[in-house]
């Protein structure tokens, strides 16, 4: 191979390695951008300024979204973003939102990651309930008890537990 030809090959090498690493580069730019709170507010859930304003005078004010609403991992990052798509378009072009509703329940295993396994709730001497248990079993979920759609906990949630 001639010199002028390697020259040409190197620059071609060096062209495609930068492309690559400006995509990547935009890809995890767009990633941080679209995980803050602020972003999920003003571009996709303007009806929900309620439950962040609610969220932001909680524990939980430091915990970005995406980390008890996305599923966990880098693929489950990518799953929602990429279905989310559709409603970040409709809010950019103006059109008025709906009211939102979750379409899958936040997985008890977000709320471990943070927190330790509910103990046993004792309701009488007699009568208990093994939380660990029923979670463990896929028959309670931690948001059972904790939260609603507006984050806010409910006020007799061990009703719902003893059916």
């Amino acid at each position: 191979m001639k010199l002028g030809e390697r020259i040409k090959e190197r620059r071609f090498q060096l062209g495609a390695v930068a492309v690559i690493l400006a995509v990547l580069i935009v890809i995890a730019l767009a990633f941080k951008i679209t995980g803050s709170m602020a972003f999920c507010v003003k571009f996709c859930h303007s009806t929900m300024v309620d439950q962040y304003n609610e969220v932001q005078a909680s524990k939980h004010r430091g915990i970005a979204c995406i980390e008890c609403h996305l599923k966990p991992g880098l693929i489950g990052n990518v799953q929602t973003k990429v279905g989310a798509l559709p409603e970040l378009i409709i809010q950019l072009g103006g059109i008025e939102a709906e009211e939102i509703e979750a379409k899958e329940r936040t997985p008890n295993e977000l709320c471990i990651y943070c927190h330790d396994y509910p103990p046993v709730v004792y309701l009488s001497a007699v009568n208990r309930i093994n939380l660990k248990e029923k979670i463990e079993k896929g028959e309670a979920y931690c948001d059972d008890c904790h939260m609603r759609k507006d984050h806010v906990i409910k006020s007799n949630p061990i009703e719902e537990l003893k059916k």
